[in-house]
């Protein structure tokens, strides 16, 4: 059974209506975290940073293009413990070429999960002794991935319902023949695991996740299309015998995973050289570069040149026939 939690959505889309306001890169802040004591101190500077000095091209509620094929669908996840804006940069890039974007936050598993009834679901923080223990941290993973890609079949859903319901901002204005899955990190693994339960989505994009089905006997990958583009693991290696101890189970994991995915599914593979775990979200250019190589959290590349060049794989990747 599908999880609905009537979850308040982040979408962008293409439009030539400029007569809309002008949309901040986080509006209706009242939307993103209920109670504001919850969030940490990273997430506090983050949005305290966004709020002032990051400013988007967007406009709120405007009037969607019309497109006489209809418009492709993203649904977009963000990582374990992240949130949708996160990925505003690939959402804008996407929704400027004619895609239709659906940020989402995942109840429990990512910060800022609000209701429609203005509940608010927080994160469940993750044990880390499991990291001690690979089958177990397989097991957590492997769980999250279905309930998270529950959630992104329960979106897909409603984007069909939105097509074809009179009076709606898309109604008529989708192709439902071009849904599409991508996230990072947990949210693309969890991408890769909703294209194969869910015959609707076609193809999906996993920026640096590792790669867990555990339904994947059941699961029909056969004719699906995947595209996996990994940070530079190899030179992020940690350096610390206790850390490196628990993440080489890690990456055995998701080579084993994957080694499955290629043999039932087209599965494309890509490394991108002098980047980070966190190269592939906004972070890179909301940190100063010097500071964020300091905590280990960006490489030598620059993060804008990234994000275009990875934006452009994506959309090539979904545009092929």
């Amino acid at each position: 059974m599908r999880n609905r939690y009537n979850i308040i959505a982040k979408v962008w889309y293409p439009s030539n209506d400029r007569s809309g306001k002008s949309s901040s890169y986080i509006d209706r802040l009242g939307r993103v975290f209920a109670d504001t004591a919850t969030m940490s101190l990273l997430y506090s500077l983050i949005f305290w940073l966004l709020r002032r000095v990051a400013t988007s091209p967007a406009s709120i509620d405007a009037v969607p293009i019309d497109s006489p094929d209809g418009l492709p669908i993203i649904l977009f996840s963000p990582g374990f413990g992240g949130i949708n804006y996160l990925g505003t940069f690939y959402a804008l890039e996407f929704a400027s070429h004619g895609f239709i974007v659906i940020g989402i936050n995942h109840p429990k598993s990512n910060v800022g999960t609000m209701c429609s009834d203005g509940s608010q679901i927080k994160f469940e923080d993750l044990d880390l002794a499991i990291f001690e223990e690979p089958t177990k941290l397989e097991q957590y993973m492997g769980k999250l991935m279905q309930v998270q890609a529950q959630n992104i079949s329960a979106i897909t859903d409603k984007v069909i319902d939105l097509n074809s319901m009179p009076g709606s901002l898309f109604y008529h204005r989708i192709n439902v023949s071009k849904i599409f899955a991508a996230g990072h990190s947990a949210g693309g693994s969890a991408s890769f695991v909703a294209c194969g339960q869910d015959q609707r989505i076609s193809k999906a994009v996993d920026l640096d996740g590792v790669f867990i089905d555990l339904g994947f006997e059941n699961a029909d990958y056969t004719g699906k299309r995947f595209l996996s583009i990994n940070a530079d693991r190899e030179r992020h290696k940690p350096k610390d015998q206790k850390r490196l101890r628990q993440y080489n189970p890690i990456i055995a994991i998701d080579k084993f995973w994957m080694d499955k995915l290629a043999i039932r599914a087209d599965l494309q593979q890509q490394t991108v050289e002098l980047t980070t775990h966190y190269s592939f979200t906004d972070l890179s250019l909301l940190i100063n570069p010097a500071i964020g190589r300091k905590m280990g959290l960006l490489d030598q590349s620059d993060g804008l040149s990234i994000l275009s060049e990875t934006s452009k794989t994506m959309m090539n990747f979904f545009n092929e026939d």
